[in-house]
């Protein structure tokens, strides 16, 4: 689970924490370098996060971004044993909750 990287009164620069199995940022970070030209999903996001106009991202902290969004969905495709789908990876649809006990 993310975590704030804060302790106490800190005020400055946010870094990324160092949290988390180092393995899997190592393969992600690669991941998104290869995504990004090939993914209308992540492009799209990244493409927003460098160009919005309130808090814009620089393209490091973008690709941050995009590679947790690729880790937090390959949690939900393996754990739910559910195929990615770009609608609902992209928000403009949702998945629909089947009852597996039914």
């Amino acid at each position: 689970m993310p975590r704030d990287n804060a302790s106490g009164a800190f005020a400055g620069k946010t870094t990324i924490s160092g949290r988390g199995r180092p393995l899997l940022r190592l393969a992600a970070w690669p991941a998104v370098w290869g995504a990004l030209p090939h993914n209308p999903v992540f492009a799209a996001g990244y493409a927003h996060l460098t160009s919005r106009q309130r808090n814009r991202l620089s393209d490091g902290q973008a690709r941050t971004a995009v590679a947790a969004a690729l880790l937090r969905q390959l949690w939900v495709v393996c754990v739910n044993r559910v195929p990615w789908e770009p609608t609902v990876a992209s928000g403009t649809a949702r998945r629909e909750v089947t009852d597996p006990a039914a």
